[in-house]
Parts: C-alpha cells; structure tokens; sequence
C-alpha cells in the first residue's frame, strides 16, 4: 500500500511538472509490409533532466487521432513517465497520413489496416529512439490507447515481432489501454511481458474477455487490470459522452491507478 501511494503521489507530482515542460518534434519513416501505408511520421520526444541514457516509451493513440483531448492525455502520460526517469516518445499516426478526423473509427476496414501498419509504426518509433544517445536502445516500452491498444498488444506478439519489427528485439515490456480482445488471441503467446488496462463499464471494447485471458495465461505474461466503472477513454481528461455510437470519457482515479500500475510494471521488468 505505501508503495502504491507513493506511485500515486508521483504521478500527481509529474503532471504538475509536464504543465511547465516541452517537447521536440522529430520525424522518421515508417515502412510498412504493405508500401502504400509507409509514412514519414512525426512525435513529440519528451526527455528527462540529465544526460542518460534513459529507459523510454513509445506513446500510441486511438483510433481518432492525435485529437487536442488525446494529445493532452498523451502529454500527461509523457509527463508522468518524464518525472519517473523515461524518455517518452508520442507518435501520430494518422497525421501523416491525412487521417487525423476520426473517419477510422467508423471504418471496420480501417481499424484492421491500422493495426497492422501501426506496428510498423511501433518499431520504426523503437529503432528511433535507440539511434538517440539519450535513450537505451534495450529498455524500451510501449503504450497504446484503443486501437492503439490493439497495435500494442499485436507488437506484443511473436508474429508482430517477425513481420513487423524488421530485425529488431522486442519491446521491453508492453502497455495495453482498453484494446479489442480478439487480438490477444487464443495460444497467449507473447514475446513481450503485456499489461492490459481495462475499463469496468466499457461498452466499445468490454473488459471481461481480456480478462479471462489473462486468467489463464500459463506463462505469465499476461496481465489484467480492469477498473469498476470507467468507461472507454478512461484515461483522458473528458467528459462522459457518446462518440462512434459508444460512451466515452474520463475517469481521474482510475487514470491515476492506471498510471501507477504502468510505471510499477516497467519497474518490475528493469529490475528482472
């Protein structure tokens, strides 16, 4: 309990400290194994105060972009991590690519390519940040929120190593807001250690599959933490609205729990 509370208080601390901070923007390609989705990204690269190198984060939205709520809840992800030693690194995806006004949530055939794609995008952002002096190259995580929950869990797996990853190790440890389930699969094999965040009351993507999945993972890779009563988005300053004929919105205190048990979690991989 007191260490949770002293996470607690870190995460408070931190977003006080990101209101002050500021970021660099940075671009490098993303080659996808299909040519039409390679992109010239751009992110935000957050970075501590020192020299490092640091462990880091690379940072994925939803399916509605890099949106002004969603880039402010990125940046309070970022702050956190940044006050806890991490280099963190928000991505947009769909900027780049002139998707960036909402059009794939409503698309079933957009959400599947962007999952895909977006992995490409992951471990274009991960060889990034290991070309950076500030950063090593062998402790890099990963978060995604929504669909970029369900690209976080694909990069999580061995399958997403192999096509996607383009030589490279996988991800330290892997972060997963409120994913589609169907991802995780059935063999719950995993080259990454996966930490899924969940909202009790979500009605997009429902909370109790991935849990029940992470229930019986054998290896003990998988792991599930579903919060009673936060909706979609939980993690976003937002009211509680409909969006894409589904509720969304906020949620402060399982925003903070979450991001307790994200930094717990990164902790516990570099410490093993």
């Amino acid at each position: 309990m007191i260490r949770l509370l002293a996470l607690l208080l870190l995460v408070g601390l931190a977003t006080n400290a990101g209101e002050g901070a500021t970021a660099e923007t940075v671009t490098f390609e993303s080659h996808s194994a299909v040519a039409k989705h390679d992109a010239d990204l751009t992110a935000e690269l957050w970075l501590p105060e020192g020299e490092g190198p640091f462990p880091a984060v690379v940072l994925l939205h939803g399916c509605s972009g890099l949106s002004e709520r969603v880039a402010a809840g990125l940046a309070a992800h970022a702050a956190v991590l940044v006050e806890a030693g991490f280099a963190a690194l928000v991505v947009d995806s769909f900027g780049p690519r002139g998707l960036a006004d909402g059009r794939v949530c409503r698309d079933l055939n957009l959400l599947a390519q962007a999952r895909w794609y977006r992995v490409s995008d992951a471990f274009a952002a991960k060889a990034f940040l290991a070309e950076r002096p500030e950063v090593d190259g062998a402790a890099v995580f990963l978060i995604g929120q929504s669909n970029g929950g369900s690209v976080a869990v694909l990069a999580a797996k061995p399958r997403g190593v192999a096509q996607q990853g383009g030589g490279q190790e996988p991800f330290a440890g892997v972060v997963a807001y409120y994913p589609w389930c169907g991802v995780v699969g059935s063999d719950l094999d995993f080259a990454s250690p996966l930490l899924l965040l969940l909202g009790g009351a979500d009605d997009w993507v429902p909370a109790a599959d991935c849990a029940e999945k992470a229930a019986r993972d054998p290896a003990d890779r998988l792991e599930a933490v579903v919060y009673p009563g936060a909706h979609h988005s939980f993690d976003l300053d937002t009211p509680v609205q409909p969006y894409a004929g589904h509720t969304v919105g906020g949620d402060p205190e399982a925003a903070a729990a979450s991001r307790a048990a994200y930094l717990a979690f990164f902790e516990g991989v570099l410490r093993r």
